[in-house]
């Protein structure tokens, strides 16, 4: 079973914090928000340590992706205080 990286009880969320994004961990991201009872989109949320380029065209940024998705995310070191209350 795969958790996310930190969960946040007081607030529900669940955060997962990545570096590097692969097509991979994409793919295994939309998977568990979509068929997992306990992480959904109103739940979840991507931290990002740098907003990268998805591929080598320059098309699309982390960021983009995950608003796409409709999945909240933020770039940085440390959880948005807004997703800590």
């Amino acid at each position: 079973m795969y958790t996310p990286d930190f969960y946040l009880p007081d607030s529900g969320l669940w955060v997962e914090s990545k570096g590097k994004w692969d097509s991979k961990g994409r793919t295994k991201t939309l998977a568990i928000i979509t068929t997992s009872g306990a992480i959904r989109r109103d739940n979840f949320r991507m931290l990002f340590q740098y907003n990268n380029w998805l591929t080598k065209k320059h098309n699309q940024t982390y960021l983009d992706w995950c608003e796409r998705e409709g999945i909240i995310a933020a770039v940085g070191k440390t959880i948005p205080e807004e997703w800590i209350k």
